[in-house]
């Protein structure tokens, strides 16, 4: 789950360095190639207006989604179905193109 961080800072920064430190501890875990790793791995962000204070916008997701996309990642989602909604379902969509 890539949300929560609670510092205010940039969400989609945030979520990227999670999944990058996320990555680097399952390759020393689990062993694998780098693609074997990022295909178990899934990227979860809160959509929109985070309990914390972050704003993890569209715009957000669609970079998370290509960073996930280029590294192979297989499970992207999104956290706060309400939010997804009330934009016509678009965090869905966009975290879709991986997938469909």
């Amino acid at each position: 789950m890539t949300m929560d961080f609670g510092d205010g800072q940039n969400a989609l920064e945030d979520a990227e360095s999670a999944a990058n430190a996320t990555h680097g501890q399952f390759v020393g875990i689990y062993g694998g190639s780098s693609a074997q790793v990022w295909a178990k791995l899934g990227l979860t962000p809160i959509a929109g207006r985070n309990d914390d204070n972050e704003n993890f916008t569209r715009a957000n997701a669609s970079a998370l989604e290509s960073f996930a996309a280029a590294r192979g990642v297989q499970e992207p989602s999104f956290w706060v179905d309400s939010e997804d909604k009330a934009t016509g379902y678009a965090y869905s969509k966009i975290s879709n193109k991986i997938t469909s």
